[in-house]
């Protein structure tokens, strides 16, 4: 199993909102990790916010460079032991866009993604993944670290992203 840093999500950024005054609006985006020195077809990570929030857009890190499509998944807890239990998850986004390829921020457009109402400190887990091609983008763990899957990845002020582990294939087989 790879032990993944996500290139996909790594803090919040505001996105402005007159319609919703609380709780915020946030699109998860990434900023830490952008080495995408492994991947597959997709990953699975927990998220925890600092403050109730609504989670309504995303960023991943892709090597293409043309049209792609893209399913998002979550599901309230860890998922650590739901990893190949599609049942327990629930489809938030399935998108058709424009990769923007190697260490670019490929959006997924609110337009395009249910948002999700999340309370502060409630762990939530999201599954992103390429319905065709393993061209999605992560960092793949050091075996000689010590950086464990549910471990504290990065932080912002608006939330916790932990590590999480790539998935081999399409729909939701992890590797090894």
């Amino acid at each position: 199993m790879d032990v993944a840093r996500s290139d996909i999500i790594s803090e919040a950024s505001m996105v402005s909102s007159d319609s919703l005054p609380d709780p915020d609006r946030v699109k998860v985006t990434p900023t830490k990790h952008f080495s995408g020195n492994s991947g597959s077809f997709g990953i699975m990570f927990d998220v925890i916010p600092r403050k109730k929030m609504t989670i309504v857009g995303l960023d991943f890190h892709t090597e293409y460079t043309a049209f792609l499509e893209v399913e998002v998944w979550y599901k309230r807890g860890s998922h650590v032991g739901y990893e190949r239990d599609q049942m327990s998850w629930t489809e938030i986004s399935h998108a058709r866009i424009i990769g923007q390829g190697p260490y670019k921020r490929t959006s997924i457009d609110p337009s395009l993604f249910n948002a999700v109402l999340v309370d502060s400190f409630e762990r939530i887990s999201f599954y992103v993944t390429l319905t065709n091609s393993p061209k999605l983008r992560y960092t793949k763990e050091a075996e000689d670290t010590k950086a464990v899957v549910g471990d504290i990845d990065s932080s912002s002020e608006d939330m916790d992203v932990m590590v999480g582990v790539g998935v081999a294939s399409y729909p939701c087989e992890l590797p090894g």
